[in-house]
């Protein structure tokens, strides 16, 4: 009976961490962050712009 405790307590917490991991990428926008990293990569060599 034990181990399906801990199987049950490890996918609580498992679920409760991707959770919380989305809602702070939605949150601070970290998807938005990885699109402007890709527009600045240019500026740090300017010859790739043309």
């Amino acid at each position: 009976m034990t181990v399906y405790k801990y199987l049950i307590v490890g996918a609580i917490i498992s679920i409760s961490v991707i959770t919380i991991l989305i809602t702070l990428s939605i949150s601070k926008g970290i998807i938005t962050t990885q699109e402007y990293e890709i527009e600045v990569d240019p500026f740090k060599d300017p010859q790739n712009l043309f």
